[in-house]
């Protein structure tokens, strides 16, 4: 059978998040790149930061790509 994927195999078709975190190979996502090296940039110089935004554009998700981002061993995410 030419190019069947294996059974094993788990295939997401990606849908729209309505509620809680994003997770990136489930869901629609656009990472906000810019932002996320400001924000970067920020706390590396000790910074605070404030977001707002209606429900559902991301904000959680955003802090969750913060905190994968960060160094683990000077930061201690809580």
């Amino acid at each position: 059978m030419p190019n069947m994927p294996s059974t094993t195999e788990k295939k997401y078709i990606r849908e729209f998040n309505t509620s809680g975190i994003c997770k990136l190979e489930e869901h629609y996502y656009i990472s906000r790149e810019k932002e996320l090296a400001n924000a970067l940039a920020g706390i590396g110089k000790g910074r605070y930061f404030t977001m707002f935004a209606s429900r559902q554009m991301g904000k959680t998700t955003f802090v969750e790509e913060i905190v994968r981002n960060l160094d683990k061993e000077e930061y201690c995410p809580v």
